[in-house]
């Protein structure tokens, strides 16, 4: 099984919102997982990553406290996430 990608998002994040709509199978399908901002796992993950500055965002988390950022992308109707390769 592949490491799934995790979207960091918030209520009322209109671009979150409509990134959850359109990657809905992949979500269904465990393919992506979806994480709360304002969760305990996420308000612990912002902590330890405070580079972030925007969400969504999306990542790997190959081990506890290592992520590798995933840039998210459309092309026509397609929705690609291109992650960074292990170090």
């Amino acid at each position: 099984m592949t490491t799934p990608v995790k979207l960091l998002v918030l209520d009322g994040c209109e671009p979150c919102d409509e990134l959850k709509e359109i990657v809905k199978p992949m979500i269904e399908a465990g393919e992506i997982q979806l994480v709360d901002g304002m969760s305990d796992e996420g308000q612990k993950f912002l902590h330890e990553h405070r580079e972030i500055d925007h969400v969504p965002y999306a990542f790997i988390e190959d081990s506890p406290g290592n992520i590798r950022k995933c840039d998210v992308r459309r092309e026509g109707e397609v929705i690609l996430f291109e992650c960074k390769p292990k170090a």
